[in-house]
């Protein structure tokens, strides 16, 4: 009984001791596959790493571009925000009718009143200030193509009073109907 015992044990030892064997040969087999599909991979990445270089790049340039132009125009934003004194915006209006001619006298607006086409009108604006400033003047909205300034982007002068004339021209084609919009006026630092 003791022989058989011992076989059995042996039979076992045996089968663990080849069950080890095996596993190595498996594991060394395993590891040259991996080696091998490394290799093969780095070949692939090789193979492509011009065209990945390439899209770098491009993400690259496209990043500083963005960075930049955001920058450009935070700095322009922060510049004219920082300087500006002063801002003011009056309302405009005409009527444009044919055979209509009327005159308005009101202070808070530039309203032109009833215009026929071919004719025009001059406002005056008077302007102050107590620092010296730079005065630019932006009008806006439909009335806007028939408005033109005797003076445009001019330095104030602390103290000093000027005078502004606002014109509406209305070409003889212009059609009938009611035009508005804003007059602008910024008043910028001036160093």
């Amino acid at each position: 009984m003791k022989r058989k015992n011992y076989k059995i044990k042996n039979k076992s030892l045996l089968r663990e001791r080849l069950n080890r064997v095996v596993t190595i040969k498996n594991n060394t087999m395993i590891s040259k596959n991996l080696k091998n599909l490394k290799n093969n991979k780095n070949t692939v990445a090789n193979n492509f790493r011009p065209l990945k270089n390439f899209k770098s790049l491009i993400k690259l340039f496209l990043i500083l571009l963005l960075v930049s132009v955001i920058g450009s125009l935070a700095t322009v934003f922060v510049y004219y925000k920082s300087n500006i004194v002063h801002y003011q915006e009056i309302p405009m209006i005409v009527k444009v009718q044919k055979g209509a001619s009327s005159f308005n006298t009101s202070t808070e607006s530039l309203n032109f009143a009833r215009l026929s086409p071919g004719n025009g009108a001059t406002k005056i604006i008077m302007l102050s200030s107590q620092n010296l400033t730079k005065v630019h003047f932006e009008p806006v909205g439909t009335i806007a193509k028939f408005i033109s300034l005797s003076e445009n982007n001019f330095i104030l002068l602390p103290e000093e009073n000027k005078i502004i004339e606002v014109y509406l021209d209305i070409p003889k084609d212009a059609d009938e109907g009611v035009y508005n919009g804003t007059l602008k006026i910024y008043f910028y630092k001036q160093k």
